[in-house]
């Protein structure tokens, strides 16, 4: 799941995109491809950066990696179905940012800010 929020003022570093990555030990239990994730999802969003000026985007897991699946990190199957995966959401963050808007999210904690976090259909 990816949600978006769009900044109301530049911060200290500029109106550039940024990312968090959550990845919890339940939904990849081993570390190395708990890493192999992260590292995926920065490498997608540093392509994708530019797009998305001015928003920030937290990448959380939804999808459990199974060990049993996946038997290890370097598998070519687990790197396939990761970047599939990760590549489709920032897409779609990528023409929701180009819209300027974003759904709001429901059912999620309250926001701070006058701003909804928000996630792309």
């Amino acid at each position: 799941m990816l949600y978006m929020r769009q900044r109301e003022a530049p911060g200290p570093d500029g109106d550039r995109a940024r990312l968090g990555v959550v990845v919890g030990r339940r939904h990849a239990p081993h570390a190395v491809t708990r890493n192999l994730i992260k590292r995926a999802a920065r490498d997608l969003f540093r392509l994708r950066q530019s797009g998305l000026a001015g928003w920030d985007l937290v990448l959380r897991l939804q999808r459990r990696f199974e060990p049993t699946e996946f038997r290890a990190a370097s598998s070519a199957a687990l790197k396939t179905a990761c970047r599939a995966e990760l590549a489709s959401l920032f897409e779609a963050a990528a023409a929701r940012a180009a819209r300027g808007t974003a759904p709001a999210e429901a059912g999620g904690p309250p926001s701070k800010s006058s701003t909804p976090p928000t996630r792309p259909d």
